[in-house]
């Protein structure tokens, strides 16, 4: 691990727009030099299967997290930046990285508005199923969590996509 790449995580509740972000990313970088990796690509099993396997869907999540980092820093050196998306509990990527020494991340949480988050999820992505007081909740416990973790909030909410890449890249740019 001689070569550690910058590595962003991108969290946030379904429909805040992480996807849509590291998609609008990729046009703006050289895949030689930077990874775009998606938590929701390992699979997700069923909620028995998480508790039959790991006790409970936060132990899950916390598990593949820890594995997301692992992979990131043994599978992916040769990049210069790393952009993660994933709904993810803030504190399990703290843990992983402080496992793994890992000082070279950023955390930002996106956010947006409940109405514009459901209006996403059922017109943009199809998927109404996803909109719930569970999801509401969780959408807030992440908000909370990131407020309290000092994380890097960007809201969505009124936002577009080039505006969103404009405000990475004076931002955030090594």
């Amino acid at each position: 691990m001689n070569n550690v790449p910058k590595i962003y995580f991108f969290t946030g509740a379904s429909g805040a727009g992480k996807t849509a972000f590291l998609e609008a990313m990729t046009k703006e970088y050289d895949s030689n030099k930077a990874a775009f990796l998606h938590f929701d690509s390992i699979g997700v099993p069923s909620d028995q299967e998480m508790i039959k396997q790991y006790g409970s869907g936060t132990a899950w999540q916390k598990a593949m997290t820890f594995a997301w980092v692992k992979k990131m820093l043994t599978e992916y050196s040769d990049k210069k930046l790393i952009f993660f998306e994933g709904q993810t509990n803030l504190l399990f990527i703290k843990e992983s990285c402080a496992k793994y020494n890992l000082a070279n991340y950023k955390i930002i949480f996106l956010h947006c508005e409940n109405k514009v988050r459901h209006l996403r999820l059922t017109e943009m992505r199809n998927q109404p199923e996803l909109i719930n007081n569970e999801m509401d909740n969780w959408a807030n416990y992440l908000m909370n969590q990131a407020i309290e973790q000092n994380a890097l909030v960007l809201d969505t909410t009124n936002k577009t996509m080039p505006e969103l890449v404009k405000w990475y890249k004076s931002n955030l740019e090594l």
